[in-house]
């Protein structure tokens, strides 16, 4: 399937389409948060290893949550539970900014990275339960790719606007994670408001 037609099969499907975007949205504060851990971790500390231990942090919850997942998969609606964690990440990134001091910090990363682990295992699972079966692997790969090119403009994002200060960067990434939601939300809403589309047999009537 030519990427162009996986693009308008993930435009019509409203779970595909909504959470598509809010990962591309959330995977712009996920790009950058390495960057700024490594400025945040240095002025908290005063050393260079103590932004590489944020960062570090970061994966082993990155980790933890991958495992905690393998164990105890998700259940219900994968739509349901993105939204859920994309807050739960949101809550997470903005404790990385208030925290008040170095050992906050390397929990308040490492909580972060576990949500976004668990998120993006529910992503998973919308792809392949919303997905048509001969769309499947084009609507996984062309996900992929959105959410990874989202990923690297929001590192080079961080990288230009982590001198404003690594709290305030951080604030600001947890407010973009919040707007997915918020996006996802408004997008729900306005697809229930519209009337559904007409039966072949009404129309011919």
């Amino acid at each position: 399937m030519p990427v162009r037609d996986a693009l308008e099969v993930i435009v019509r499907k409203g779970p595909l389409r909504r959470v598509m975007i809010a990962m591309m949205i959330t995977s712009v504060s996920t790009g950058g948060v390495m960057v700024i851990a490594v400025v945040f971790g240095r002025n908290l500390q005063g050393s260079p290893g103590a932004g590489a231990a944020l960062g570090a942090a970061y994966g082993v919850g990155n980790l933890c949550g991958a495992l905690l997942t393998g164990a105890f998969p998700l259940t219900g609606e994968p739509e349901r539970w993105v939204m859920r964690l994309i807050a739960a990440n949101a809550v997470a990134v903005g404790l990385c900014a208030l925290v008040p001091g170095y050992v906050f910090a390397l929990a308040a990363f490492a909580l972060a990275g576990a949500t976004s682990a668990v998120l993006f295992t529910a992503s998973l699972a919308v792809r392949s339960v919303y997905s048509p079966p001969n769309a499947r692997a084009q609507v996984f790969v062309t996900m992929a790719g959105l959410k990874m090119a989202a990923g690297s403009a929001g590192t080079a994002l961080a990288g230009t606007l982590v001198g404003i200060g690594p709290r305030l960067a951080l604030c600001l990434n947890a407010v973009v994670v919040a707007s997915a939601v918020t996006i996802a939300l408004t997008d729900l809403r306005l697809t229930r408001r519209r009337p559904p589309a007409a039966a072949p047999e009404d129309a011919r009537a």
